[in-house]
């Protein structure tokens, strides 16, 4: 089981990277340097930097050679970290109690920023044009107390950030956000318009595919879940499905 598991992250990391390459927006441009991570991922590159969370600690580690790789900072987290997504000059830590913001205006020095409290729940979080994406759920032993939630949080002024909105989910996972659609894994895919962030509208439900997290990308779905990863092509609400590898042992 291991090996297959070491297989599978191989295999979706290379199908991430490929993806990244065409990826751009007027924000979060994602170039050759840039890694494009699902909502769940523990990891982010940014340029010659690569980022890594465990519970308990933020990691900074230099490619600037790429075969003797640096690790150049270790921040200690006084909080239980899940999730890490770059934005701009930032990047973006899911807890289970909130959003923690850390600027890496300096690559090399990650230094914390800002905070954005919410009830104790498990949440990944994504990010695009002045608006984070929050999904909180119960899965999780440590998140049982939470609710199961989807959150747009303005993030136009870092330092004041605020909920433009909350919206019910039965039990949300990873996310993805391509100008005003986004992506949710919430006991399938929900595809919604969040173009009026004070009022998203659910496009289509497609509740017979199994979803942990998803990628969007010019036009397809990079999805993983129980059964493994499998790419589709999205138009119009329909998914077509266009190659998978499967998790099974």
């Amino acid at each position: 089981m291991k090996i297959i598991k070491i297989i599978f992250a191989v295999a979706l990391i290379t199908a991430l990277a490929s993806c990244s390459m065409s990826k751009s927006d007027s924000d979060n441009s994602i170039s050759p340097n840039n890694s494009r991570a699902g909502s769940l991922a523990r990891f982010s590159v940014v340029d010659d930097y690569l980022y890594t969370v465990t519970t308990s600690e933020l990691n900074t580690i230099s490619l600037a050679n790429k075969e003797h790789p640096i690790k150049v900072t270790s921040n200690p987290l006084n909080f239980y970290t899940e999730t890490i997504f770059p934005y701009n000059d930032l990047l973006l830590l899911g807890t289970d109690n909130g959003m923690y913001v850390y600027s890496i205006v300096d690559k090399s020095i990650p230094a914390f920023k800002t905070f954005f409290r919410h009830i104790r729940s498990c949440d990944p979080v994504v990010a695009q044009n002045g608006y984070a994406y929050l999904t909180l759920n119960t899965s999780n032993v440590r998140c049982y107390n939470g609710s199961n939630l989807l959150q747009i949080i303005d993030i136009s002024d870092i330092n004041n950030i605020t909920l433009k909105k909350e919206f019910n989910m039965d039990a949300p996972n990873g996310l993805d956000i391509n100008n005003d659609t986004l992506y949710v894994c919430d006991n399938g895919i929900k595809i919604l318009d969040v173009s009026d962030k004070q009022n998203p509208q659910i496009i289509t439900y497609i509740n017979d595919i199994s979803a942990k997290d998803i990628i969007y990308n010019n036009g397809i779905l990079i999805i993983t879940g129980n059964e493994g990863l499998k790419q589709y092509k999205y138009k119009n609400g329909v998914l077509e499905l266009l190659s998978s590898i499967s998790a099974s042992r």
